[in-house]
């Protein structure tokens, strides 16, 4: 199995792509970087400080860095989720499309772990991606605000409820990045499935993409329709998203805990439908 998902890995940084999706990211990163800190200044750095004998002070709040994790690289996540689903997308309809696939399944392997060998190279490779993120985002981050701030304080308001909590930024951003990473295995499971089902490359791809976007979408609307259909909630678009259980404890009588359930059982179903799908498809032929 180590060795199927290496020669995955080799096949996925064959093509230039990869490595153009983590060079933007370090763009994105620098961009976010520099408009944040002079956005920052206009709106929100300049301050006044009265002493006590009425005199006024002007003074400047500085950001830290992991304000801007919070603020500028939780934001670009959304990008290694749309880089995730291209590479997800295009990892087995690229095989049909080469004609690859045929001398992929003649060799000793079975079909269930070739497959499984591409799932977890892939989903290396999204991790991959949002590692790099992460650390590249702290060290500009460090260069522009300073290593500071992980213990300070920040009052937070709820997305679906007035709802006040208090936590620290350091806090908060770990809290976020942990959540985000069910919801980007999920959508990674379903545009790799897509992958399975589709043979056109393109198609696959186009559709992985539009799997993304309609989920943002749909994920918002069908949440804020809980309160009027209950049965809502088990579905998998208002459960998708686990990063706002990092502002409310409950979203409309939902939990992280029931969330997460969901999750998972979408999951299985999705793995059952891809592996199923692979095994009975009449490829060599």
């Amino acid at each position: 199995m180590i060795k199927l998902i290496k020669n995955e890995w080799i096949k996925i940084f064959a093509r230039k792509s990869s490595y153009v999706y983590l060079i933007l990211l370090v763009v994105f990163l620098f961009i976010g970087a520099f408009a944040y800190d002079k956005l920052f200044h206009v709106i929100g750095g300049a301050m006044t400080e009265v002493a006590a004998d009425g005199s006024s002070t002007a003074t400047e709040e500085q950001p830290s860095v992991w304000n801007f994790l919070n603020t500028v690289v939780l934001g670009i996540t959304s990008f290694v989720t749309l880089f995730s689903v291209i590479v997800v997308s295009q990892n087995i309809s690229a095989e049909f499309g080469d004609g690859t696939i045929k001398q992929l399944l003649i060799r000793p392997y079975k079909r269930w772990k070739i497959l499984l060998s591409k799932y977890f190279a892939v989903n290396l490779y999204s991790l991959l991606l949002l590692i790099g993120l992460v650390a590249f985002g702290f060290i500009i981050g460090s260069i522009f605000f300073g290593t500071g701030g992980f213990h300070k304080e920040i009052v937070t308001g709820g997305l679906f409820s007035d709802a006040v909590k208090t936590t620290t930024e350091g806090g908060q951003f770990i809290q976020t990045f942990i959540y985000y990473l069910p919801g980007l295995i999920l959508i990674n499971t379903i545009s790799f499935m897509l992958s399975t089902l589709f043979k056109n490359q393109a198609l696959a791809v186009g559709v992985g993409i539009f799997v993304l976007f309609i989920s943002s979408t749909l994920s918002g609307i069908f949440t804020m329709l809980l309160d009027r259909y209950e049965w809502f909630k088990y579905l998998i678009f208002p459960n998708l998203d686990l990063t706002i259980y990092t502002y409310d404890d409950t979203v409309n009588g939902m939990t992280v805990g029931f969330s997460f359930t969901v999750m998972v059982v979408y999951y299985l179903l999705f793995m059952i439908i891809t592996f199923y799908s692979f095994q009975k498809r009449d490829i060599v032929a």
